[in-house]
């Protein structure tokens, strides 16, 4: 054989050789790739059902502050009724006690006037009655 077909042959045995090293290689990477990818999805299927399991938390919490947030309503609708009914007592304790007050102190104001009144005019006989020396006959 021609020397120049032994170096095609030996050329396309290393050539043949070389690819089959590269998919060899390419084998073991695309083998790693996978491990890896088996590896996440094992994870993610943890990350899944750890969701779940927080997911039915979640609702356990929400359905407690709700009932919670029923409770406060109902408690806040009680405390306004009650409000409402000591406004509506206060306001009736205050007509009731307003009015005789504001009756007293007039009458204790036409008293002091009625008062001052009779003093001004008993102080103005008595110095009237001095001045004329004791004789109330002149009024």
């Amino acid at each position: 054989m021609p020397a120049l077909v032994q170096i095609c042959i030996v050329l396309s045995t290393l050539a043949l050789v070389v690819m089959a090293a590269a998919t060899v290689l390419a084998g073991i990477a695309i083998r790693k790739s996978v491990e890896c990818l088996d590896r996440t999805a094992a994870q993610i299927e943890d990350v899944v059902a750890e969701a779940k399991h927080v997911g039915g938390k979640v609702r356990e919490i929400s359905g407690t502050l709700q009932q919670a947030a029923e409770s406060v309503r109902s408690a806040a609708k009680g405390f306004e009724r009650v409000g409402g009914r000591a406004a509506a007592i206060s306001g009736l304790v205050l007509d009731e006690v307003e009015r005789p007050v504001r009756r007293m102190n007039a009458v204790m104001h036409g008293v002091r006037t009625g008062a001052g009144v009779l003093l001004d005019r008993w102080t103005h006989r008595l110095q009237r009655a001095n001045s004329n020396g004791g004789n109330h006959d002149d009024e």
